[in-house]
């Protein structure tokens, strides 16, 4: 690549990253690769200092995203301490490459994953503002959706995806709006709506060809079947889905789902697997430092079942 400007080597080292979120969303282990191989072409960048410390920052921010996204959370976290302290200060707004509201959105989604709530918000906020892309805040805006979701602020994350409407976006954002949407509908009990958009989320994800996609409409559409009362329909769809998670090795997913398959076998008074199950779903939520999880499992499940047995 001798004799190209640092705008041209910015660009390739930009759709390197680029392929590498792209390839999150259903091949872990390929994203984690073109993460690496980001971090090297980073490592070997000549130029100004303040071009070599921004490109290896926004690599390791990828590196963060790839391990977050295979649930290594303690890996990704590690890995953007890193980025941050590499990153610049006073680094100029007005560069043409290295867009620093990706890194922001990538952190957000790790503060996201680890519960950390408040951090995250705040992180999204800052990407908005420095970012002009409509993708970009479409995807934010997601992002945002997400997290107040898992804050168990439902209606306001109905709202922040009303945003979205109307808003010309790409088919890969258009997925998680319909997504996300349903997973709402779910927690305020309207599953009819639920079942519609997971038609369409369903049609997305096979347009899109991503395994994880399809992996997570199809836990999606065992949530809406409990939701309606079908279990008996519902336990063996999430079953499947727990052996494709364990298959990647997605530890945080598969305790999540297991932790949805538990209350089930709960329902059904299968309470054996119900206690096989918790105590599987701590011994994961432990390693990933998610202690809030652990003391739900006991809650919901280990309490319940003990006071069944004494009977």
């Amino acid at each position: 690549m001798k004799g190209w400007s640092e705008i041209e080597r910015g660009r390739l080292f930009e759709q390197i990253c680029a392929e590498s979120e792209k390839a999150a969303a259903g091949d872990a282990q390929r994203a984690l690769n073109l993460a690496y191989l980001a971090l090297k072409f980073a490592n070997l960048a000549r130029g100004r200092p303040e071009w070599r410390f921004s490109i290896r920052s926004y690599a390791w921010a990828f590196v963060g995203n790839a391990r977050r996204v295979a649930n290594d959370l303690v890996g990704a976290d590690e890995a953007f301490a890193i980025s941050r302290s590499l990153w610049p200060v006073g680094r100029r707004k007005n560069s043409q490459v290295l867009d620093r509201s990706r890194i922001l959105g990538l952190e957000a989604s790790l503060r996201r994953d680890q519960r950390r709530w408040p951090e995250a918000l705040s992180l999204l906020e800052r990407a908005q503002h420095a970012t002009q892309s409509e993708n970009a805040k479409v995807r934010f805006l997601l992002q945002k959706s997400s997290i107040l979701e898992q804050m168990g602020n439902y209606h306001e994350s109905i709202k922040t995806l009303c945003q979205i409407r109307g808003l010309e976006t790409e088919p890969r954002l258009l997925f998680g709006a319909h997504f996300n949407l349903a997973v709402n509908y779910c927690h305020v009990e309207k599953y009819d709506s639920a079942a519609e958009l997971l038609r369409g989320a369903q049609w997305l994800a096979r347009e899109l060809g991503n395994e994880l996609d399809l992996i997570r409409t199809a836990w999606l559409e065992g949530r809406v079947l409990a939701g309606l009362g079908q279990r008996l329909e519902a336990i063996p769809l999430l079953e499947r889905v727990r052996e494709e998670f364990t298959h990647r090795e997605l530890g945080c997913d598969m305790a999540l789902v297991s932790l949805e398959l538990a209350v089930l076998y709960l329902e059904e008074g299968r309470l054996h697997q119900v206690r096989e199950l918790a105590q599987q779903i701590v011994i994961l939520f432990k390693s990933q430092g998610l202690y809030r999880e652990m003391l739900a499992v006991f809650r919901l499940l280990w309490e319940p079942t003990a006071k069944r047995r004494s009977r």
